[in-house]
This record gives C-alpha cells, structure tokens and sequence, in this order.
C-alpha cells in the first residue's frame, strides 16, 4: 500500500466513478465534480489545486493549509460541538496535525493573507481556476 497527499473530495466520485465505468453524466449533473482517477490511482500527486469544505461555513483546503473564516463552526460530526471562529479566521497546516487543535493564523500571518485571499476568489468563481489564478 501506498500513501498520496494528492487533494481530493467526495464531491469527486461521481465523475472519477462514472469515467472508470465508461457512464455518461448528463448535462447539468454533478457540476461540481472532477475525474480525480489520476490522483485516485497515483499518477496525479497533486490531485486538486484547492476544495471548499462546508461545515455552516465555507472553509478552504489549498495543499496541507485549511482556512476557516469568521463563524461558529461545528467542530466535528456528532456529539455536535460549536465553536466560534473570530476574525482573521483559523488558519490550520494539516500536515502536522489532522485534528486540527494548532491554530496558525497568528504565527504565519503571511500564509494566512494568501489562503484568505485564494478563499475569497474562490466563493466569487467557483470551479473556474482560470479566474482566480489557478
């Protein structure tokens, strides 16, 4: 077995699942999703260049960097926690740490700029890496 830090979604699936079994999606469906087999199978170590998450709050994942904005979030599924994110947001680097307990926005301020500026970008044009950069 191996391990990848390719970036992918269960957003994904639909299309990755439907080109492995040769089946069309129709016009309109599953606009979200992308063929991520590539990075599924090894060949792509990147996978996606960035994938939104949603938990009551549009958070985003660029690389091993997950930015959070200003929100109360649920902080993990069931027993439903909330905890509130103030402002600049949580900046957390989920190489070290997938619980995500170490909040660096404070201690890498640049990084935190550049996630956050990629974020708003993003909820402008979703799915249109040509337009933010990407």
């Amino acid at each position: 077995g191996t391990t990848s830090d390719a970036l992918v979604g269960q957003i994904d699936l639909a299309a990755s699942l439907a080109k492995l079994t040769g089946v069309s999606i129709p016009k309109g469906a599953c606009g979200d999703s992308r063929d991520a087999l590539p990075a599924l199978l090894g060949s792509d170590p990147v996978g996606r260049p960035h994938l939104i998450h949603e938990a009551k709050q549009l958070a985003l994942r660029v690389g091993k960097w997950k930015y959070v904005p200003k929100a109360k979030v649920r902080e993990q599924l069931g027993p439903w926690i909330a905890t509130q994110i103030d402002e600049p947001g949580a900046l957390f680097d989920l190489s070290e740490t997938l619980a995500e307990r170490q909040n660096q926005a404070d201690t890498d301020p640049a990084q935190l700029e550049k996630v956050r500026a990629l974020h708003a970008k993003v909820l402008v044009h979703p799915d249109q890496p040509q337009l933010i950069g990407q």
